[in-house]
């Protein structure tokens, strides 16, 4: 009885530090990422007009696997970046209702800019002008960039 015990010690010992490592990472991911309110498209839409900022779109999938990529590492990583936007979040598992214009309205434009595979980002300037479309997984810095480019543009647009 004592040999299972001192294995069942021995086994917790390596066990629950690994566990923790495992999980650490996940609750700061967590923590980061609940700072973004994350939008439907067409409120996201009206809500930039209203506080004349820019909307910046992501496109993802329950079923895909550089979504998850983007959600657990470079989205957290975009936080203050992505502050002075406002955020929506679509997700191409959910279809629209029939008769659910604002829903409908999401996904023609989807389809219109050609974000039908996920992860896609688009970020769209406050008077509904896509700017700038990406499409496929993209790491934190060339994506910031690209978000930094993007405000300035619609700034230099914008009388």
């Amino acid at each position: 009885m004592q040999f299972h015990a001192t294995l069942f010690r021995s086994v917790c010992r390596r066990l629950v530090p690994a566990i923790l490592l495992f999980l650490i990472p996940t609750v700061e991911a967590t923590a980061q990422g609940a700072e973004t309110e994350w939008l439907g498209f067409t409120e996201a839409l009206e809500k930039a007009a209203e506080e004349h900022k820019p909307l910046f779109v992501y496109v993802r999938a329950p079923w895909c696997g550089p979504c998850y990529r983007m959600e657990t590492d470079v989205l957290p990583e975009l936080g203050n970046r992505l502050r002075g936007f406002v955020k929506a979040k679509m997700d191409l598992s959910e279809r629209p209702e029939p008769g659910s214009f604002a829903d409908q309205r999401a996904f023609l434009w989807v389809r219109a800019e050609g974000l039908q595979t996920p992860p896609a980002f688009a970020v769209i300037s406050p008077d509904g002008v896509t700017v700038v479309a990406l499409r496929g997984f993209t790491q934190a810095g060339p994506l910031e960039r690209t978000l930094r480019l993007a405000e300035r543009h619609i700034a230099s647009s914008t009388p």
